[in-house]
């Protein structure tokens, strides 16, 4: 029998007193009811079971790979601990690894996929409010703010002190406006509100001089006005008097003051 014969493809062949015989590489397996036709086959080893474990198996000829899912990470495809970096959850919730992955848990007061701020105030049955308290919200939670109901609005008097601008602010920042006084009624409610504190009420000129507008965007013109005797009387002082605050020692009427002195404020939420 002359080497030549041997017939193992890549694999190695050792002669015989009979001819040769195949031996088969390391993954592969040999197969054949006879000697004439056994042959050398590739074994599958993703057919046995945890080959890889938390990896995808990929049979090759002759041997196999793991390819790690997601989730686990090379190069011995261990689970990625997603918690320990930043960008996974939102940043208000809590972040709980798993195996091969994590989930995350809103705060309280926020929902989502994005763990958003639930608007209580906008959803009767989330907030404890009563009838003569406003719903102010808040980032995960709200607040119930004592009113005073006048008509269809409610007002509630600052007693911090502010500018003109930082009391708008802080009023818009509750869901309301500085207190508008459309009439003889509103001034008078507004009066035995405010005490006997000087107080700014939603009326200025700082956009042109001469012309007052309310804080919902209305003009004074020839509406209602409780002005002090001689004001408003910015044309005649030396520094701007641009915002109007109900004056107590002239009887709560009205004088333009510098918008940046420091006074109560009424806010006004619509019902």
């Amino acid at each position: 029998m002359v080497y030549d014969d041997c017939d193992c493809g890549i694999h190695p062949c050792d002669l015989t007193q009979d001819g040769y015989a195949c031996t088969c590489l390391p993954g592969y397996q040999m197969l054949g009811v006879s000697a004439e036709n056994e042959t050398c086959i590739d074994i599958d080893e993703c057919q046995q079971p945890d080959v890889c474990p938390g990896a995808r198996c990929i049979n090759r000829p002759g041997t196999y790979s793991c390819q790690c899912l997601p989730g686990y990470e090379e190069p011995s495809c261990i689970d990625i601990n997603e918690c320990r970096y930043a960008g996974f959850c939102p940043e208000e919730s809590d972040c709980t690894n798993t195996e091969g992955s994590y989930y995350c848990t809103c705060h309280h007061g926020f929902h989502g996929d994005d763990c958003l701020d639930i608007n209580e105030c906008q959803n009767e049955t989330l907030n404890n409010c009563g009838p003569d308290q406003h719903c102010v919200n808040s980032e995960g939670s709200y607040t119930c703010l004592d009113c005073t109901r006048y008509q269809q609005k409610c007002y509630v008097l600052a007693y911090q002190i502010a500018t003109f601008a930082d009391a708008e602010q802080t009023c818009a920042d509750y869901g309301g406006i500085l207190a508008t006084i459309p009439d003889v009624g509103t001034q008078l409610f507004i009066t035995q509100l405010a005490g006997n504190l000087d107080t700014w009420i939603g009326l200025d000129d700082r956009l042109n001089e001469g012309q007052f507008m309310w804080s919902d965007g209305t003009a004074l013109g020839a509406g209602y006005s409780n002005w002090s005797p001689g004001e408003p009387n910015d044309l005649s002082t030396t520094s701007a008097q641009d915002c109007v605050h109900l004056w107590s020692l002239a009887g709560f009427r009205w004088d333009d003051q510098p918008c940046d002195r420091m006074e109560h404020f009424v806010c006004q939420f619509d019902m």
